[in-house]
């Protein structure tokens, strides 16, 4: 991803901040629509809304592509500290 400068990054958590009883809001909704899938089809309807999301909101490819692969890495954060994980034993 391309680099961000600190003010930058600032700002961004400030907006994220403010809105995160939206975000959580619209997260569930969208939790719950995708819930009603299989596991296999809403993991990949997952991954398309993910890649609308960024096509719609970013011009540039490579920066779109970088913020995909962030946000990857985002997920398995997010995966490794899911209480419902955290005793199960991890191969990597």
């Amino acid at each position: 991803m391309s680099h961000v400068t600190e003010e930058e990054q600032a700002y961004v958590n400030a907006i994220i901040a403010k809105e995160m009883p939206e975000i959580e809001r619209v997260s569930r909704k969208i939790a719950r629509l995708l819930n009603t899938l299989s596991p296999q089809a809403a993991v990949y309807a997952h991954t398309l809304l993910s890649a609308e999301l960024i096509a719609s909101v970013m011009d540039d490819g490579d920066m779109a592509v970088g913020l995909s692969k962030h946000l990857q890495g985002e997920i398995a954060k997010a995966l490794r500290a899911n209480p419902k994980y955290t005793t199960q034993r991890r191969v990597n």
